[in-house]
């Protein structure tokens, strides 16, 4: 099982600006300049979806969990579906374990089980084109960019002017694997940043 601990009510404050971004703050964009793309978009999985292109959101989270919804959150379910992309997983076979199939049902392919190459694969095991026999082109290695990211992020501590902290980036996002899945990545990449004082900085790009 999975356990937590939030402070709800900082949880509500943290949500305060998400809801100003899908109010008062996207309708003002809308008649201020064209460079926002706002509307009401029907998925395919029948949800309304609202774009404002370009908005940049920050949370302190010294302050609480920035739960940036209106709705009842399944926070049980956020934890187990990070620690899935952690195993690095094709199929939903962990979240099953975790009590959290449910959320990547809709996107599994026929077997009702495999998600293909996803978070877990881009995160953990990354396919390296340039890593094959000569004689083929079978990949003889894999990436695994988180592992990476905490071994670079304990070099920036030592070390704030190495090369390496300004490249703690993890992607998500393969051309190559899109076609590949049912849904490809939302938070397509994030960079982090160890700042002066010592605090962990992480910079988010959702698509």
């Amino acid at each position: 099982g999975i356990g937590y601990e939030w402070d709800m009510q900082e949880m509500q404050r943290a949500a305060k600006q998400g809801r100003a971004l899908s109010s008062d703050k996207a309708r003002a964009a809308v008649a201020a300049s064209d460079r926002f793309l706002y509307g009401i978009f029907m998925t395919g999985k029948n949800v309304d979806a609202r774009c404002l292109f370009g908005e940049h959101a920050v949370y302190d989270l010294r302050e609480g969990f920035p739960a940036v919804t209106t709705k009842k959150l399944a926070f049980k379910m956020v934890v187990a579906e990070l620690l899935w992309f952690l195993k690095g997983a094709q199929n939903t076979d962990y979240l099953k374990e975790l009590g959290a199939e449910a959320i990547w049902k809709p996107w599994t392919f026929e077997d009702g089980r495999t998600v293909g190459p996803s978070y877990g694969t881009m995160w953990r095991v990354w396919p390296d084109p340039f890593s094959h026999d000569g004689n083929s082109q079978t990949v003889l290695a894999t990436i695994d960019q988180i592992a990476n990211l905490v071994r670079d992020i304990k070099e920036a501590v030592k070390d704030r002017t190495a090369s390496v902290s300004r490249r703690l980036i993890v992607a998500a996002w393969n051309p190559a694997a899109v076609p590949h899945v049912k849904l490809p990545p939302c938070h397509a990449w994030f960079q982090c940043n160890v700042s002066p004082a010592g605090w962990l900085d992480l910079q988010m790009y959702q698509r």
